[in-house]
Formats: C-alpha cells, sequence, structure tokens
C-alpha cells in the first residue's frame, strides 16, 4: 500500500475545520459525515478509518468483505490492540 493513513486536522484558529487521513477518497467520505452527523461521530469515524486502514494495508477501493470480517475478528485479539497502540497514537482533537 502507498498511502500511509495520518489523522490530521485542519484548523482555523482555534476552530477545528477539518479531518483527514491523507486520501482524497477517504478524505471526501470524512467531510460527507461530518455534514450529516454530530461532532463525536464524526471524530469517532476518523478515528475508526484509520485504526482499520493501519491494520488492513490496502487502499480502499481494494478492500474486500472478507479484509472487514478479519479485523473485526482481530479486534479482540492482543496482538491487534499493540499494533494500534503503537502505530496509531492519541490525536488531540
Amino acid at each position: 500500500m502507498t498511502w500511509s493513513p495520518r489523522l490530521t486536522r485542519v484548523m482555523d484558529g482555534s476552530h477545528r475545520q477539518g479531518l483527514t487521513l491523507g486520501l482524497p477518497s477517504v478524505d471526501a467520505y470524512l467531510e460527507f459525515v461530518r455534514a450529516r452527523a454530530r461532532t463525536n461521530t464524526w471524530l469517532a469515524t476518523a478515528y475508526d478509518l484509520l485504526v482499520f486502514f493501519s491494520v488492513i494495508p490496502k487502499e480502499p477501493a481494494h478492500v474486500t468483505t472478507a479484509d472487514v470480517f478479519a479485523f473485526l475478528q482481530k479486534q479482540e485479539s492482543a496482538e491487534l490492540t499493540a499494533r494500534i497502540l503503537g502505530r496509531c497514537p492519541a490525536v488531540p482533537v
């Protein structure tokens, strides 16, 4: 995978204008969620996508149903928790 997700806040002074993960299609989806959901839902969606794409090393267009189910099965494992904590540091939002 050539894309490495990174959660970035887009700020205007002290006001949060947006969140990006660095891939136009994913960033457009985050804008879609932002326009239709509450702030906490938008923030949670961004973080969930960061975790998912940090664990599943594929471009979004190549993700399959099997990838999603494999991710869900791994969520309870200690290995995944260690990978998430090591690759996805907390991002103040």
